[in-house]
């Protein structure tokens, strides 16, 4: 019982870290944007 509640919690932090992996990508994406469009 312990072993899988490890599993789901090592599952629930990778899950975790994916989420954030996305908001930092897509908030890098758009200060991208937005730096290139005050170029523009």
């Amino acid at each position: 019982m312990r072993r899988q509640q490890t599993r789901f919690e090592r599952l629930m932090r990778i899950r975790q870290m994916n989420t954030e992996n996305v908001i930092n990508i897509l908030r890098s994406k758009n200060l991208l944007l937005s730096y290139l469009e005050c170029e523009a």
